[in-house]
């Protein structure tokens, strides 16, 4: 009888009378103590439901790894609140992640060497962990949630075409190669709250760097051999990046400054920043 409901359900299949689904047997849909997957092949979508944190695969396979050049959508359901470490490494065909606020916490390698473009990190998350995007050359765009206190080992490494970053001035620590070659960022600026900076965090990142004078950052710079400019104390840091992000502000670089100390002079002559 098992048998010929097991034929029955793939002439259905087949026929397109039920829709493509796939749901592992038994315990292989599980992926968190109460955490299930399932994937629907006909939109490539990943969904992950249930509550409470994912499992780590480090040094195993994830339960979905035969679909990470497939699935092209991620969609996390609220109630997780951990994105196990290398859940989703070597997902190639990623382009559209959604996750929810109860996510507060990713493992290392998390997204590793995925090819999206944009990410938004839900704004509960305090650190973005060791490699979390590390290899994802396509990712253009990301702003870092005020609260987040860390940037992991290599959390950006080879992130080759980011361009458009924030910082939050919550954080403090900046860790080894965190920024490796991530040469193409255009106003990367850096609050006088970073006390802590891995000597070899910006390994091969030839870009502009904007600080405070006497800053930790401005030091790093110094003794690194890094291009720095200094930012004047009346801009409003926040409001400026912003500004950035949306296209409505740019820095100054040699082209408008050539004692390397950005002051209200240049910043005018480059474009309005302070202005809403």
């Amino acid at each position: 009888m098992k048998k010929f409901c097991c034929v029955i359900v793939c002439i259905l299949l087949l026929l397109g009378a039920l829709p493509l689904t796939v749901f592992a047997e038994e315990d292989d849909n599980k992926c968190g103590a109460n955490l299930t997957w399932s994937y629907n092949a006909a939109t490539k979508t990943l969904n992950i439901s249930g509550t409470g944190a994912m499992d780590d695969y480090h040094g195993r396979l994830s339960p979905w790894n035969s679909l990470r050049r497939e699935m092209k959508i991620l969609q996390v359901e609220n109630g997780c609140t951990y994105i196990g470490e290398s859940a989703f490494r070597d997902c190639t065909g990623l382009t559209d992640i959604s996750l929810p606020q109860s996510v507060t916490a990713f493992g290392a390698y998390a997204f590793w060497n995925c090819d999206f473009e944009s990410f938004t990190i839900p704004a509960g998350v305090t650190v973005l962990s060791k490699g979390m995007f590390g290899g994802c050359w396509n990712l253009t765009e990301l702003t870092v949630p005020s609260g987040v206190t860390t940037i992991g080992e290599s959390a950006l490494n080879g992130c080759t075409r980011l361009r458009k970053i924030y910082l939050p001035q919550s954080l403090t620590t900046i860790g080894s190669k965190a920024f490796w070659l991530c040469d193409m960022i255009e106003n990367l600026i850096i609050s006088n709250s970073v006390t802590n900076i891995a000597t070899d965090a910006f390994t091969d990142y030839y870009g502009a760097i904007y600080g405070a004078k006497g800053s930790t950052i401005e030091r790093h710079a110094t003794v690194r051999g890094l291009h720095f400019f200094v930012l004047p104390t009346a801009v409003d840091v926040a409001r400026l990046q912003r500004n950035l992000l949306s296209g409505t502000a740019v820095l100054p670089t040699d082209d408008y400054n050539v004692d390397e100390v950005c002051d209200v002079c240049d910043l005018v002559r480059a474009k309005k920043l302070i202005a809403g």
